[in-house]
């Protein structure tokens, strides 16, 4: 037989599962069948624990007494010792089977969380709705109400009926100040005017509990934004007339808080624009002008005003300005206007402070012009005798030329007096050439003659072709590197009376050593010279005219020469 419950083997005889403990039940047979007698010598049967357990103790010691004839061999588990004892087999025997007894009642948990929470809501309502009605009689929330529902009239009733409901409450004042507040932000905002914002004002400044300090600062706000509204039309104005200074003092009225003022902001940087402008435009007028000094006191003006003080733009544009008068020196010393070069420079770097960099890098300009500026015979010391003379400017040479530079100087022979009495000498220790244009002037007497030598420390270092009084100028360069003494001579080759060799020193300057001007070669150098542009047009018809009568000559010369080749051929045949 198996158990019915964990189906386990069950043996015939016992009462209970051995291995899960439930109740065997017997077949409906065998509890039909009669009760046997016990026997004559069987105890009596012992009473029953309440689980209708005999006593193991008692039923062992009866067992091992007198054995039933039925009796399995001891086993180890409790179901073998509940098997042995005779209480239950007797009970069967007898047909007694006890009721089995009922489990304990168990609630669910959802229920039971369920219902409790639907009790806490109810008891939350329920306390919720006596705080409503308790406050929905309370004066103070009655007045606040009636300040939210804008019953202004309503509140003050309130307050005076109910004075003692108020001692120590904030919440009224709070509620004012914050519908205070909303009328500064209206007004701020434009969705008030100031006629209508002020009347706001006096309404919460009339009821109870309001703070009158709270309130006039308000008051004193709307009036700051009155006057920044009025600044800021002001602003425009002076902006739209190019006023531009004056429209910076309104715009920096503009508080922050009116509406007005990130378009104040832009409208100032504008106006600082127009400043700027303005000394920009003055300085280009007098720099286009070539009046350098004034266009940069323009832009130093610029940079001490209050709005530009250090301003980049006109800073770059001194820069560039700098740079600028710099290459305008360049193409004067270029053109030999050594003295209009270095004057252009020191006159704009008395501009700057000593040692800036903007005062250096004039300064190096000068020190280069020092360097590489010859210097002028006309301007040197020297040692002369009566026949040479400066400032000869505006002299004419023989064939036209006009010389009109400052550095022109002459130099005549004279019969009466001996070579050496027609010179002039100039220390040249510090120059490494010599150079210029030898030109006769037209007041040269029609038969004179001569010449131009150069010597070096007595030596002569260089000689020139013989002059006429039809000699076209030439440009010599010389090289005296290695002396410390010049002299310029004229030497004449005609004794008569009267009759003078003028010659033109035109532009003679000599260079110093170190200066980046080409050397003079060792060897005599002389060239015919380039003419002065008043000239060349006159020249250039001379040459034409000069160019058809040497054609003719030649087509005369070919003409002769072919006759005379017919004549010899004729005379050879």
């Amino acid at each position: 037989m198996f158990c019915e419950n964990c189906g386990a083997k069950i043996a015939d005889n016992d009462l209970f599962c051995q291995s899960c403990g439930k109740k065997v039940e017997l077949p409906a047979a065998q509890n039909a069948q009669p009760l046997a007698a016990p026997a004559a010598n069987q105890p009596a049967q012992q009473p029953t624990n309440e689980n209708n357990f005999s006593n193991p103790s008692q039923t062992q010691t009866a067992v091992a007494e007198k054995p039933s004839a039925t009796a399995q061999p001891p086993v180890s588990s409790p179901y073998a010792q509940q098997q042995q004892n005779p209480a239950p087999q007797s009970t069967q025997q007898f047909g007694y089977n006890p009721a089995p007894k009922k489990p304990p009642f168990k609630l669910n948990k959802k229920i039971v969380i369920i219902a409790s929470s639907i009790a806490a809501v109810v008891v939350v309502g329920v306390v919720l709705l006596c705080i409503l009605i308790s406050k929905a009689n309370n004066p103070v929330n009655k007045m606040i109400d009636a300040i939210n529902a804008g019953d202004y009239d309503t509140a003050e009733s309130i307050f005076y009926s109910n004075p003692g409901a108020f001692t120590g409450n904030t919440e009224i004042q709070e509620l004012i100040n914050s519908k205070v507040d909303e009328v500064k932000n209206a007004y701020r905002d434009g969705t008030f005017d100031y006629d209508t914002a002020s009347e706001k004002l006096d309404d919460l400044d009339g009821l109870p509990l309001s703070s009158s300090k709270y309130i006039s600062d308000a008051r004193e706000y709307m009036s700051k934004l009155s006057y920044s509204n009025k600044y800021f039309e002001e602003a425009e104005s002076y902006l739209n007339n190019k006023d531009y200074s004056n429209a910076i003092y309104y715009y920096d009225k503009v508080i922050k808080d009116d509406k007005n003022y990130e378009t104040a902001q832009t409208q100032r940087t504008k106006a600082i624009d127009g400043i700027r402008q303005n000394y920009l435009d003055n300085a280009k007028k007098n720099f286009d002008d070539g009046e350098y000094g004034y266009a940069f006191s323009y832009l130093f003006s610029g940079l001490k005003n209050d709005y530009l003080n250090d301003d980049e733009k006109l800073n770059k544009q001194i820069d560039t300005y700098v740079d600028e008068v710099i290459k305008a020196s360049d193409n004067l010393f270029n053109e030999k206007k050594y003295s209009e070069a270095v004057n252009t420079i020191e006159n704009v770097q008395s501009y700057f402070e000593n040692n800036s960099a903007r005062y250096e890098k004039l300064d190096a300009q000068i020190v280069k012009f020092n360097t590489e500026m010859p210097t002028l015979l006309h301007e040197m010391d020297y040692h002369d005798s009566d026949y040479f003379s400066r400032y000869q400017s505006g002299s004419k040479d023989a064939v036209g030329n006009s010389y009109d530079s400052d550095n022109v100087c002459t130099i005549t022979t004279s019969k009466y007096s001996g070579d050496d009495d027609s010179f002039v000498e100039i220390y040249a220790k510090d120059y490494k050439k010599i150079m210029g244009t030898l030109a006769v002037k037209n007041t040269t007497g029609a038969d004179a003659k001569g010449y131009i030598e150069i010597l070096g420390d007595d030596k002569v270092i260089y000689k020139s072709d013989t002059f006429t009084s039809k000699s076209k100028p030439v440009n010599f360069e010389v090289n005296i590197t290695d002396y410390e003494w010049v002299k310029i001579r004229a030497v004449s080759l005609e004794k008569k009376e009267y009759d003078y060799l003028h010659i033109i020193l035109a532009d003679v300057e000599l260079y110093k050593i170190g200066s980046s001007a080409p050397d003079a070669p060792n060897t005599v150098s002389s060239e015919p010279a380039s003419e002065p542009e008043s000239s060349k047009a006159e020249e250039s018809s001379k040459a034409e005219s000069s160019k058809e009568e040497s054609s003719k000559e030649e087509s005369s010369k070919s003409e002769t020469a072919s006759k005379t080749a017919e004549e010899s051929s004729k005379k050879s045949s």
